[in-house]
Formats: C-alpha cells, sequence, structure tokens
C-alpha cells in the first residue's frame, strides 16, 4: 500500500515540476539570469527542487506547523498545487464563470472586451447600459436586449456578429412592439408581425430585406382583415383579396404596386359584383362587364382609364339598348348624323316609338333615353336623321343632369357659343321634345362643332341642364 501511495506521490510531484522544469530551462537562456542577484535565486529554486525529490530522512527534513510536524516536501508540492490551481482557475475557471455567477459591467470602450465571451452588461460614457446579454470576442452574439443612449429597450433577440438575426422583438421609442419575428443582417427577414404606435396588429406574413413581401394579411385597427395576399416590397403585388371593415370583399384579383391591375372583381358594399374584367393602374382599361347594385348587367365591352371606350353594349335592366362605338363615355351620335334610319336599327334595339310631325317623322326610345328626328331628302326613299336628342347622359360622359351652364360653357372656346331661350311647343318638331320636358320655355347655350351644332337645355327654374341635342347643319 505504502509503495501505490508513493508512486501516486511521485507522479503527482513529476506533473508539478515539469512545467516548472521548462521554465527553468527558458530562464537559463536569459542573461539576466547571470547575475549574482539571480544566481543566488536559481540555487535556492535548485535547492528547494532537491528537497521536493529528496524522500525525508531527518529532522531538519520536517517543518512545525501548529503542533504537528509535516515533510517539507509535501508542504511544497501542497503549495505549488494551490499555485498551479490558482493558474488554472484564472485562464479557464474563471472566464467560465464569468457571465454565468456574474455578470461584468463593461464601457465599450474597455480594451478587453474584444477578447471577452460570456453575458455581460455595456454601457457607455454616461453609464447607460446599451446592451444586456451575451458577447462572443466583443461582438454580440447569441440572446440580448439592445438599449438607445437613454436606456430605452429598442430591441431584443437573437444577435449575430452584432447585428439582429434569428427570432427578435423590435421596440418604438414608446416602449410599444413594432415587430416580432425573423430578421437577417438586422433587417426584418422571414416570417413576422408589424405593430402600429397604439400596439395594434396592421400586418403579418413574410418580409424580404424590411419590407412586406410574400404573402402576407393587414388588418384594420379593431382586427378585421383588410388585405390577404401577395406583397412585394411593402407594396399589394400578385393576386390578392381586399375587404371592408365589416369585411365584406370588395376586391378580387390582381395588383400591381398597390393599384388593381390586371384580372379582377370590383364588389359592392352590399357583396354585389360590381365589375368583373381587366384593369390598369387601378382603372378598368380592356374587356369587361359592368354591374348595378342589384347584379343587373349595365355596360359589357372595351374600357379605357375607366371609361368606356371601343366596342361596347349598353344594357337598362339587363335589357341590351345600344351596342356600338363608344369614346371615352360618349357615343359618337355626330358620326350618325345624316345616315339613314337602317343605321339606327344595327345600333339600337328598343323598339321605337314614331311620332309624325310637320315634314318629318321622329322616333322615340323611351328606355334608351334617345330621341331622333328624320326626313326625307330629294330623291331618297330611306329616312336620314337630322337631329338626335339625349335625356340619358350614360351616353354623353362628359355632362351630367343638372349641371350648370358655367360649367359646360368653360368646356369650349366662347367664339363657337351662342346662348338663346326656346319655345318648345312653337318649334316645328315640338312633339319631339314634349317626351323629353313638360317644361315649354327653356335656356339653350349652342356651340358650333364641325358639321354640326351641339344644343345644351337648361330649365328656366333650376337652371340645370336637362338633355343634349346633336342637329346637322342644314345646307
Amino acid at each position: 500500500m505504502a509503495n501505490y501511495l508513493d508512486t501516486i506521490l511521485k507522479t503527482t510531484i513529476g506533473g508539478l515540476l515539469k512545467p516548472i522544469s521548462i521554465i527553468q530551462r527558458n530562464f537559463k537562456k536569459n542573461m539576466l539570469f547571470k547575475s549574482k542577484f539571480m544566481t543566488e535565486i536559481k540555487a535556492s529554486i535548485k535547492e528547494a527542487f532537491a528537497v521536493i525529490k529528496r524522500a525525508p530522512a531527518k529532522k531538519s527534513d520536517y517543518v512545525l506547523i501548529g503542533n504537528q510536524y509535516f515533510a517539507k516536501r509535501l508542504v511544497m508540492v501542497f503549495v505549488l498545487f494551490i499555485i498551479f490551481m490558482l493558474l488554472i482557475g484564472n485562464s479557464l475557471i474563471m472566464p467560465l464563470l464569468r457571465g454565468r455567477l456574474y455578470i461584468p459591467e463593461m464601457l465599450l470602450s474597455d480594451p478587453n472586451l474584444p477578447t471577452y465571451s460570456g453575458k455581460v452588461h455595456l454601457v457607455n460614457r454616461e453609464n447607460v447600459m446599451i446592451y444586456d446579454g451575451a458577447v462572443q470576442l466583443g461582438k454580440c452574439n447569441g440572446t440580448g436586449k439592445q438599449f438607445n443612449d437613454k436606456g430605452v429597450l429598442v430591441y431584443e433577440g437573437n444577435f449575430v456578429e452584432d447585428a439582429y438575426s434569428g427570432e427578435g422583438i423590435l421596440y418604438d421609442l414608446k416602449g410599444n412592439k413594432a415587430y416580432e419575428g425573423e430578421f437577417a443582417g438586422n433587417m426584418k427577414n422571414g416570417i413576422g408581425k408589424a405593430y402600429d404606435e397604439r400596439g395594434f396588429l396592421v400586418y403579418e406574413g413574410e418580409f424580404s430585406s424590411g419590407y412586406y413581401s410574400g404573402k402576407g394579411i393587414t388588418y384594420f385597427e379593431d382586427g378585421t382583415v383588410k388585405y390577404r395576399g401577395d406583397f412585394l416590397n411593402g407594396k399589394y403585388q400578385g393576386e390578392g383579396i381586399l375587404l371592408d371593415e365589416e369585411g365584406v370583399k370588395r376586391y378580387n384579383g390582381s395588383f400591381v404596386n398597390d393599384l388593381f391591375d390586371g384580372v379582377g372583381k370590383l364588389f359592392y358594399s352590399n357583396g354585389k359584383l360590381a365589375y368583373e374584367g381587366f384593369f390598369s393602374m387601378g382603372l378598368y382599361s380592356g374587356t369587361g362587364r359592368l354591374y348595378d347594385e342589384n347584379s343587373q348587367m349595365i355596360y359589357e365591352g372595351g374600357f379605357l382609364q375607366g371609361l368606356y371606350s371601343g366596342n361596347g353594349r349598353y344594357f337598362v335592366n339587363n335589357e341590351k339598348l345600344y351596342e356600338g362605338l363608344w369614346n371615352l363615355n360618349t357615343v359618337p351620335f355626330d358620326q350618325l348624323l345624316g345616315k339613314m334610319s337602317t343605321d339606327l336599327r344595327t345600333q339600337f334595339f328598343e323598339k321605337a316609338k314614331m311620332i309624325e310631325m310637320d315634314g318629318l317623322y321622329g322616333l322615340q326610345l323611351i328606355k334608351t333615353g334617345v330621341y331622333f328626328e328624320l326626313n326625307y331628302p330629294d330623291e331618297i326613299t330611306e329616312p336620314s336623321i337630322q337631329k338626335i336628342l339625349v335625356k340619358n347622359m350614360d351616353f354623353v360622359g362628359d355632362y351630367q343632369v343638372g349641371m350648370s351652364q358655367t360649367k359646360i360653357e368653360a368646356l369650349f372656346d366662347p367664339a363657337v357659343l351662342t346662348k338663346d331661350t326656346v319655345n318648345l311647343s312653337l318649334l316645328k318638331d315640338g312633339l319631339l321634345y314634349k317626351g323629353i320636358s313638360s317644361q315649354k320655355r327653356l335656356k339653350r347655350l349652342s356651340a358650333a362643332m364641325s358639321g354640326y351644332q351641339l344644343h345644351f337645355y337648361f330649365s328656366e327654374e333650376t337652371e340645370g341642364l336637362l338633355f343634349v341635342e346633336y342637329e346637322l347643319f342644314q345646307e
């Protein structure tokens, strides 16, 4: 047993003495140790090594500690062991314990920071904590909290190389949560949720480079879904559904840069379909169908900048009344002047009521809201169109019922305008006007156009527009 213990002691002593022997050999190479003072120190160290190596054989090999004698070699081994453990503790154990059993506080300018790893409280020169969390070689790595120079929390979550990366939460200056979700390179990237300054959720979904990008949902303040669909750089882009605050779907289709663009459907607040077809920059553009709030067709055909344009069909109560050309919500009636009555039947489908007048006759399309005066030119057996009265302003998009004379005058060069007052019952075709207005006297504003005259008739009482008239110039 004694031999076994002696072997252990020798092994321990050998392990402790080996690094000291290496240090001793290095010291011998240094010129400083050739001095008399250092020669004496070396002699003392040499003697201490000899004591450690020599088994105690006499009283001088022991030292009295208290009322007990201990071998000098054992005391020296114990002292060397303590020194060894202190060195190990300072270089290995203390760095492991630092940041776990206690969290040091360091200045940002601390020269030791670039070599430090562990948890830390980083403070600025005003002693305001700006970071609380894990660092690795002086850089924020792992979980932590970042504060501004006034100590207000701005971020908590994961860091990689001083940058927000992974899961985290951003806060505004009032301490309200502004964003929670995934980050990459200090930017919102991945799945996350965005909040307004009052803490209401405004968006949840995918982010890229800090913007809403990918699939996502936006919300009204009460939490009702506002939009569900695709995003790009913070804007509606791709396919999506737009809803109102009552949860009613208002649009379903394609978006570009927040605007309706491509194929889509618009809905009224009652949920009924309002329009289906093509859009461009938020406006009807291309072919489409327009409906009223009772789901009855109003128009089907071409659109440009939100207006009827090109070939299109006009309906009242789902009954087709007109099919032909449109130019920005206006039927080119001037192109019908002088044409034969047959041309009317190719575009207007309502069965007309015919009225006889002095040398003339008229056609009244009551549902359509358009009235025609026709006559028989010399040597022509089919009557031609001389005058067109339009009561339905859906056919003349620039003008509206009740529009003031002043507003209409502003649309023309004053040089082509004339004003007068007419008594409809005294006109030779007065019967034609009877189906349009119950008033006898009307104010009239006339504009001389190329090949025809454009007349606007206003109520003497309200001075609002009642109807528009196209009249062929008589040679």
